[in-house]
């Protein structure tokens, strides 16, 4: 499969929407306006993987850049807190659509924003996911750095970490 992966643009903001409506249960959803608000404040963290041939959104990977180095709540909801010196960045989002799973799109997506964060000499990626995904990112170089200090969506969440500054 051809894709394009680029920097989200608002003009893409509904379809970011819709993509997060169907990857995510209602509870763990990102509200629309904390969507909006990341991709104005920082887009360069904001890529899409879009279809080459009809240029669908097969998916999309969403990071801020932060000192900080463990996962918090607030990062989904407060833009206050990208620092764009930080060394860091915090993953919000992966999502790729249903019919695009399992082609690479993720790991192409995952690839795209390390080498973002790299070049703007960010050293560590930092994400959360469910207990059943760990081996997912592990696949990816991630290594899990046990329960997150998150409960986002009434869930329990698992706290990765990948080294990218070498």
């Amino acid at each position: 499969m051809d894709l394009i992966i680029r920097e989200a643009r608002v003009s893409d903001a509904a379809r970011l929407i819709e993509t997060e409506r169907v990857c995510f249960p209602p509870n763990e959803a990102e509200k629309p306006e904390n969507i909006m608000k990341r991709l104005a404040a920082a887009p360069e963290l904001f890529l899409i993987a879009e279809d080459a041939a009809d240029h669908r959104i097969a998916g999309f990977i969403c990071g801020v850049p932060t000192d900080e180095d463990s996962f918090r709540d607030e990062f989904f909801t407060d833009v206050g807190l990208i620092d764009f010196r930080g060394r860091n960045v915090i993953l919000l989002s992966l999502e790729v659509a249903p019919e695009y799973r399992g082609q690479g799109v993720a790991g192409r997506l995952m690839d795209a924003l390390a080498e973002r964060a790299k070049l703007g000499g960010k050293r560590k990626l930092i994400l959360t996911c469910h207990e059943e995904l760990i081996s997912f990112y592990e696949g990816m170089g991630f290594a899990h750095n046990g329960r997150a200090d998150s409960s986002w969506g009434g869930a329990e969440w698992q706290e990765m970490v990948k080294n990218i500054d070498k």
